[in-house]
């Protein structure tokens, strides 16, 4: 299961994820994130600290609402990538498609 925050902050909005990103989750995830797309942000970080565990189609979910961020002028990025997600992410050469940081707080830097 996976469970998500969302902090709305001066830079742009932080989605908190925490959880396993299973096939189950991947529902959950697009519904949560569906809403993000109606204030058109700028800037969206997805804080991965706290997920163990990604799945295929979970990291697609990712891929796909970054393209939708995208096509609104948005940008989106990852952060704080634990093991053993970092690598599933490398792996699947998806941290060439959203930008990966070591912190949130370089993540709403750069």
């Amino acid at each position: 299961m996976i469970t998500i925050d969302i902090e709305n902050r001066k830079e742009g909005l932080v989605v908190h994820l925490a959880g396993e990103g299973q096939l189950a989750s991947s529902r959950t995830l697009q519904e949560s994130l569906r809403p993000i797309l109606d204030v058109t942000p700028k800037l969206v970080v997805l804080d991965l600290a706290q997920v163990t565990f990604a799945s295929s189609l979970f990291m697609g979910s990712l891929v796909q609402f970054r393209g939708l961020v995208k096509q609104q002028g948005g940008q989106v990025k990852m952060c704080c990538l634990q093991e053993p997600v970092a690598t599933s992410f490398e792996m699947a050469r998806l941290d060439w498609i959203i930008p990966t940081f070591a912190t949130l707080e370089e993540a709403l830097a750069a």
